[in-house]
């Protein structure tokens, strides 16, 4: 299983969890500084069978078919050319499965309670960051075309809903997403 764009690794390290007779391997660009934190984050949860490295969604650097399961989590949108990357990992693939999330799909419909400044702000400041690097923010709407486009024989779709219900957790989510939004200076 191959996690592209796997971040801290925790992600990865679930999906290691899951298959504990297989090999998962972890790629992100750059920041060779996260990966002791990965490595330990795996080590700490018992994954042996997890590994971590730069790599690049355009040119994996494996060999096609590699994998069974390519996994990409809140990658494409902040991608130019999300379809190119999705050709990349379905070479990558003999004829197994690609995941992927990208949220903000149907931001649009999002359901802000009443004074949620922190909501807002942070929302428009993550699109806004998005475009400015030649990514998409809504490509949760694009998903299923992209695939096609990359030349995925069966597309799926599935939907989420994330429910805060409890203030608690609104406050937590809205300090999340504000925080970003106060960090980054959008002109």
């Amino acid at each position: 299983m191959l996690d592209v764009g796997c971040g801290p690794g925790t992600i990865t390290a679930d999906l290691a969890a899951r298959v504990p007779g297989g090999e998962v391997t972890g790629i992100r660009r750059g920041l060779r500084r996260a990966w002791p934190q990965a490595r330990q984050e795996a080590e700490r949860r018992g994954q042996r069978n997890v590994r971590f490295g730069t790599g690049d969604v355009y040119h994996l650097g494996f060999e096609d078919g590699t994998f069974d399961v390519v996994h990409a989590h809140q990658v494409l949108q902040h991608l130019t050319d999300p379809v190119a990357a999705l050709r990349e990992m379905r070479r990558v693939l003999p004829t197994g499965r690609a995941g992927r999330r990208a949220g903000r799909g149907l931001r649009r419909v999002l359901l802000v309670p009443p004074g949620s400044r922190n909501w807002t702000s942070g929302w428009r400041c993550t699109g806004h960051v998005a475009r400015a690097i030649g990514g998409e923010p809504d490509a949760g709407r694009h998903m299923l075309a992209w695939a096609r486009q990359a030349g995925f024989a069966s597309v799926e779709g599935l939907g989420q809903r994330l429910v805060l219900h409890r203030t608690q957790d609104r406050t937590w989510w809205g300090h999340v997403v504000g925080a970003a939004a106060d960090r980054i200076a959008v002109r």
